[in-house]
């Protein structure tokens, strides 16, 4: 398994009403262990995982967040790779639910 964090790009995340660029912290497996090691060495909850439109599983990292989920071993992904990889797995996701 390996986790991987996105590029930084503006998804709405705000602070003091500024919006503020961020990312995903996000693995290709099932098994989340790895990704919660990297958040919980970053001081964030298991809680605060999300899920988004594709059935994945991440989370919302800020700059300097996404620096440290890197030096705990997450692999830098460019946008048009995370995107293919979302786009894979919303078809896995819908997949589960035919028959």
């Amino acid at each position: 398994m390996a986790v991987y964090v996105d590029q930084l790009t503006f998804h709405g995340l705000k602070h003091e009403e500024k919006e503020i660029p961020s990312c995903h912290l996000f693995c290709d497996d099932g098994d989340e262990k790895e990704m919660h090691g990297i958040a919980e060495k970053m001081g964030m909850s298991i809680e605060w995982v999300r899920s988004n439109h594709y059935g994945v599983r991440h989370f919302i990292l800020t700059r300097k967040r996404r620096e440290q989920a890197i030096e705990y071993g997450a692999i830098a992904m460019d946008w048009e790779d995370a995107a293919d990889f979302f786009r894979n797995a919303r078809k896995d996701f819908i997949h589960m639910f035919d028959n």
